[in-house]
């Protein structure tokens, strides 16, 4: 609910300084002096409302409205506070065991001992729905117990993916620099070699072959002598 009386519209820190002041139980005329003396509430009023300054009215329907609103909220806040301690205080009493494993046993042996009185007499219509609300209190225990085994596996599941992703991260860490070395030496003979091969004088021409003489006519072979 958003409220827009003249006291809604201050500054959140003069709003909270004055929820505190009515908490402490301080007058309504030195409120109203204190309020009307800042600069910064002046400044709201001026702007918001032709300088008109605020009354004892405003101040009553502020007490009504938003300091209601406030108190609810400051209670709300301790109560999660002291949530807060109680759950902190129970953990390291119980050895971190959960409010529903230390409630499962007790409250199954009393299911246990309230089905045994009703069964003895299952002629009586109450007691048939007694038995139905039982069965219904014993089937949503055994889900409560197997929704928390799933959840435990899953965290414990979860825990050591989480290590091994990290385990994984610290060797590929740890691996880089050694990596980098070996690339680095390897990347440095290959400019070595290049550098030799570029600064490497041209061996000298070797002069060409030399050409081989033309085969010799054979003379033709010799007529024989006819007689």
């Amino acid at each position: 609910m958003t409220r827009t009386g003249k006291i809604a519209r201050l500054p959140r820190s003069v709003r909270d300084e004055l929820n505190c002041r009515l908490d402490n139980g301080e007058s309504g005329p030195r409120l109203l002096a204190w309020l009307n003396a800042r600069k910064d509430v002046r400044a709201v009023l001026k702007a918001s409302f032709a300088g008109s300054p605020i009354n004892q009215q405003n101040l009553s329907d502020w007490k009504l409205g938003g300091f209601q609103d406030w108190l609810r909220l400051q209670d709300a806040r301790d109560f999660v506070c002291a949530l807060a301690d109680e759950s902190a205080a129970l953990d390291q009493q119980t050895g971190h065991a959960t409010i529903i494993e230390l409630l499962s046993a007790p409250l199954a042996l009393a299911l246990g001992r309230c089905f045994r009185l009703v069964a003895d007499a299952p002629g009586d219509p109450a007691n048939q729905r007694t038995l139905l609300a039982l069965a219904r209190e014993f089937s949503w225990l055994r889900r409560s117990e197997q929704a928390d085994k799933h959840l435990q596996m899953d965290c414990q599941r979860w825990l050591l993916e989480v290590s091994e992703r990290r385990s994984s991260r610290d060797a590929e860490a740890a691996f880089a620099p050694a990596m980098q070395s070996i690339l680095s030496g390897q990347l440095q003979q290959l400019q070595e070699l290049a550098s030799r091969k570029l600064n490497r004088p041209n061996p000298p021409a070797s002069p060409p072959p030399a050409a081989s003489p033309p085969p010799s006519a054979s003379p033709p072979p010799a007529q024989a002598n006819s007689t």
